[in-house]
């Protein structure tokens, strides 16, 4: 199998990403990594690599591969971790001990990013200020220590704020006139920054090559790109590598507290609120309130404009034309990939796709 499997890897079509191997072994093993770049080509290698006699994978709490697999080879499974499905085979008498498939599900089609864009931020990050590093500035998790995030009041059990009006939203049968956002700038990056304040360097130097970045070339691929390196840098905090999970957890907080003690503040002013998400809030009406382009402040990405929303995650509104903000894949893009092409109608009776698991494969399906 080792031979057959070498070739394979070596093939035009399948590209090996060694910092992934390096990183996600979780159980002490040789490690190979296959990158698929499509479900049909995931399902592909599942099928040449899983064995009939294969057992379950066994999984932690927290996701991850557990320890008991050891004693419970050969076994292999699909699994959703992150952002992405995942396909593990182990076999301790194979010569190849681990094959390891990954399909990355936050691939952003319109942008042109790919699965290595988490490790270019990592990489800029902890480069940013020669001869320092900005993880050394955020503190690893103690024993014992436990922090909780605070979100959302109607959702709490989500990390991320996700609030929609949904009485209102269905009474107007989703359409609203005379809508604002106002959208706060790098959200997460500014929230690392009030939570350890010695993280300013990077994060000022950062933004301000954004900002210039955003004048200069706004439409590029690399922009569109750089500007997601400021979350991604929070998220892999996250990863049980760097031991900062509660210092993650105390970021995030500190960003939904931003979110909505100013969600408070328009409420208390007598405007409706429509919709608040991580990083911004739609309401009716105009607000006092003087958008700005400061670190962590907010700026109005649209003013006085038609709305239509069907989910926290799913909404359109009118600036010479429809701008279409979907999460995730919907049935309308299989027949219209390009958004900018969209109809407010075809919007409307879109269907969302998830991406479900059937005997270790992935398939599409419409909710």
């Amino acid at each position: 199998m080792k031979t057959e499997l070498t070739q394979f890897i070596n093939s035009d079509n399948i590209k090996v990403d060694n910092r992934i191997t390096k990183s996600i072994n979780t159980v002490g093993i040789g490690v190979t990594s296959i990158v698929a770049h499509s479900i049909e080509e995931f399902n592909e290698l599942v099928k040449k690599y899983r064995q009939d006699n294969d057992n379950e994978l066994i999984l932690t709490k927290s996701n991850n591969l557990s320890q008991a697999n050891f004693f419970n080879e050969p076994c292999g499974g699909t699994f959703k971790r992150g952002n992405s499905m995942e396909y593990h085979r182990l076999d301790i008498d194979a010569e190849i001990y681990h094959v390891r498939i990954v399909y990355a599900l936050q691939f952003d089609k319109k942008s042109g990013l790919d699965e290595h864009v988490a490790f270019e931020a990592l990489n800029y990050f902890r480069n940013l200020i020669p001869g320092k590093d900005l993880f050394e500035c955020i503190p690893e998790d103690k024993p014992g220590e436990e922090e909780k995030i605070v979100s959302c009041p109607e959702n709490p059990e989500k990390a991320y704020y996700n609030y929609v009006n949904q009485k209102l939203v269905d009474e107007n049968d989703g359409y609203f006139d005379n809508c604002y956002s106002l959208d706060r700038n790098n959200s997460f990056p500014a929230s690392m920054m009030a939570v350890y304040p010695e993280t300013r360097p990077w994060v000022e130097k950062y933004y301000q090559e954004r900002l210039k970045l955003k004048q200069t070339c706004p439409d590029s691929a690399y922009y569109k790109k750089f500007k997601l390196y400021g979350s991604i840098i929070v998220g892999w905090l996250n990863n049980p590598k760097y031991h900062r999970h509660n210092a993650w957890c105390k970021i995030i907080t500190n960003s939904n507290q931003v979110v909505h003690k100013l969600r408070q503040e328009i409420e208390q002013a007598g405007h409706e609120v429509l919709l608040v998400n991580t990083d911004a809030i739609k309401f009716i009406g105009k607000y006092d309130y003087k958008g700005n382009n400061d670190l962590g402040g907010f700026k109005y990405e649209y003013e006085d404009a038609p709305m239509y929303i069907k989910s926290v995650k799913s909404y359109a509104y009118y600036d010479n034309g429809w701008v279409f903000k979907q999460a995730g894949l919907t049935s309308l893009d299989r027949v219209k990939p390009d958004r900018t092409t969209w109809k407010l109608n075809e919007f409307q009776n879109a269907r969302d796709l998830t991406m479900l698991i059937q005997d270790d494969l992935l398939i599409n399906e419409e909710i």
